[in-house]
């Protein structure tokens, strides 16, 4: 009988304590930072029951500092302090669920202990843990290398842990980095392994430290490029037609007779390693129209090309006379230019070359670059050759403004110098013999005065008699 009386009370009378896994407390924390940095831990609950009370304390073991305690879901804070904390929801929450944040500054490597954890359901059921713990580190902020190897060329300047910017030179088409951190924990992709293009390659290798931190090593490989850049036409023979070929020389007008249907255009390069454009080769050409335009173009071995323009005509009438420059500077000087005035002064000081840049009015024209010297008093000619073959000439006349002394040096040998030169002998003369006399009148002056002082210093004789006065013992008293 005893026995059912104690079964029916299990059944009307709540547990005070539950399975733990029914509800639990979980602690989600970074695993460290900084020191001195702020660290945020999520306290979860995880249960299949609402939760209206949630207490507990915390142990910081001197390894950090309290900061604040935020509560969510709703939850609100019965008490608080940087030991303990008490919280509720009236409702009570079933789930998954944040029910705070705890946030402190990181002092030193440790762990962060929550104690006496106590979960209280809607029917007061009561769930305990006695300890839930998380260790938490001081976070390295080294993201330095130790270490920074290539497998070909050599680093400039020397490798150093410091410095981040480096510059290589190559000969090779694939560059393998090999790079070791200072710190076991940051961390950096290596071996990194490059493809190089001719000219600049930029690599950039990210080290990241253990707390997240970045560092950048720029390496700045350039690949030498050994490949011809010659992209120059030797030689142009045409089946009909006359031209006057030069390579530097790329657009040409070619008068045909109004019979002339076709051309057959013959082309051999300067240099081996070049070839010609696929489609702008030696080739037919038809030439019925009364212009044909072809292009000839030329790639060199490392890709830079040129191109030659033909242009058939079957009326000479036609072909532009303009042999006008539009526009022309000259880089780091300043210059007037006028396209209908064809002299200039170019007044110059130190500078070793000049850099023309030139905009011609008619495409179909050219234009050559005549005694191109900076010698002071030489003329550079630029001759505009007009698709016609009419030619305009634009002079250029170097003066070079440090040549004073070349003017001291004609006034020294000219042949009114000596004239000059007498007048400033006597003049000098002159003056030379005034100082010379004032000086000795000075000296002179000087000594008699001398002799005057050491006179006056020589006591004077006395002279004539003397007289001796003789007194008696009586006179005396």
């Amino acid at each position: 009988m005893k026995k059912i009386f104690c079964l029916f009370l299990l059944l009307f009378i709540p547990l005070v304590v539950r399975a733990e896994d029914e509800a639990k407390l979980v602690l989600t924390c970074p695993t460290g930072g900084t020191k001195n940095s702020t660290l945020t831990c999520s306290i979860k609950i995880n249960t299949d029951v609402a939760i209206k009370e949630v207490s507990f304390d915390f142990d910081f073991n001197g390894n950090f500092s309290y900061l604040s305690y935020t509560p969510q879901s709703d939850f609100e804070i019965v008490t608080s302090s940087p030991s303990s904390i008490d919280i509720k929801n009236e409702h009570g929450v079933t789930g998954d669920f944040i029910v705070g944040n705890l946030s402190f500054k990181i002092l030193k490597t440790g762990n962060l202990s929550l104690k006496n954890i106590k979960l209280v359901d809607n029917n007061d059921n009561i769930y305990k843990a006695d300890l839930l713990e998380k260790s938490l580190k001081i976070l390295s902020e080294d993201n330095t290398l130790k270490s920074l190897t290539i497998s070909s060329g050599t680093l400039k300047p020397e490798f150093n842990a410091n410095t981040t910017n480096y510059n290589v030179e190559v000969d090779v088409d694939k560059l393998t980095i090999n790079a070791v951190t200072n710190d076991s924990n940051a961390s950096v992709v290596s071996p990194y392994e490059v493809d190089l293009k001719y000219g600049e390659n930029i690599v950039n290798l990210v080290v990241t430290s253990e707390s997240g931190s970045k560092r950048p090593y720029k390496i700045t490989i350039t690949r030498k490029d050994g490949r011809s850049s010659n992209n120059n036409i030797k030689s142009i023979k045409l089946s009909s037609g006359t031209i006057n070929f030069s390579k530097d020389k790329t657009v040409y007008s070619i008068v045909l007779d109004e019979t002339i249907e076709e051309v057959n255009i013959e082309a051999n390069l300067e240099d081996a390693k070049s070839s010609f454009v696929k489609d702008y080769g030696p080739r037919k050409v038809n030439t019925t129209e009364k212009k044909t335009v072809v292009e000839l173009k030329v790639a060199s071995e490392n890709g830079s090309v040129k191109t030659y323009t033909l242009n058939f005509v079957k009326d000479a009438s036609e072909l532009s006379s303009n042999n006008k420059i539009k526009g022309l500077s000259i880089e780091g000087y300043e210059i007037d230019f006028n396209s209908e005035i064809y002299s200039y002064d170019i007044k110059l000081e130190d500078k070793k070359e000049l850099k023309f840049k030139i905009e011609l009015y008619d495409s179909a024209s050219s234009y050559e670059l005549i005694n191109a010297d900076l010698k002071n008093g030489n003329t550079i000619i630029i001759k505009v050759i007009a698709e016609n073959g009419d030619i305009q000439e634009y002079k250029f006349n170097i003066i070079k403004e440090n040549n004073v002394s070349e003017s001291k040096d004609d006034f020294i040998c000219s042949d009114n110098s000596i004239l000059y030169y007498l007048l400033f002998f006597f003049l000098g003369a002159f003056v030379s013999a005034l100082i010379s006399y004032l000086i000795y009148k000075k000296k002179n002056k000087k000594v008699e005065k001398n002799k005057m002082e050491e006179n006056k210093k020589i006591p004077s004789k006395v002279t004539g008699n003397t007289e001796v006065l003789d007194f008696d013992k009586e006179d005396l008293l």
